[in-house]
């Protein structure tokens, strides 16, 4: 019997940062950078299991892969108003709970970017027409609401969690 071990290479895997996108209100030019990188369980001094990112050579289906998004203020102004968004590469499942971003608004989509709303406040209607809560396994898309003026030169970063399946 053959073995077929499905591994994922990070460029193919990476493909989805072509489709992120970022807006804002002012002029500035507004870099983005990403990085993919893997999460791997270590066990520290006392014991306690964490995760460690580490280049994302080859993973595996199971394997938690972080997703970081950088934006840079490259003009001469500060900029307001920046919003990040990201979809959720095909053939990973978003970890609940893993969305990071400092001084952001976090929000989801269930509809490939066409509405956003709070995990609170999305719903997925059902092939038989009922209504429930979205769950985590059903976010098409992250988008981060940057409160706050980036100045010239300064960076932030956002970040989310998925699982390859």
């Amino acid at each position: 019997m053959k073995i077929i071990k499905k591994i994922i290479h990070v460029s193919a895997l990476a493909a989805f940062l072509s489709t992120m996108s970022v807006s804002q209100a002012a002029a500035p030019p507004i870099e983005l950078s990403s990085d993919v990188q893997e999460l791997v369980a270590v066990v520290d001094a006392n014991g306690k299991s964490q995760f460690k990112a580490v280049a994302a050579d080859e993973i595996v289906p199971g394997d938690r892969i972080l997703y970081t998004t950088t934006f840079k203020n490259n003009g001469d102004k500060a900029s307001d108003k920046i919003v990040i968004s990201n979809p959720i590469p095909n053939n990973t499942r978003f970890l609940s709970g893993t969305a990071t971003g400092e001084n952001s608004v976090i929000t989801y989509s269930v509809d490939n970017g066409v509405s956003w709303g709070s995990v609170q406040s999305l719903k997925v209607k059902l092939k038989d027409g009922t209504v429930r809560a979205a769950e985590a396994s059903d976010y098409t898309n992250i988008r981060w609401e940057y409160r706050r003026s980036l100045q010239p030169t300064e960076a932030k970063a956002v970040s989310f969690q998925a699982q390859l399946l």
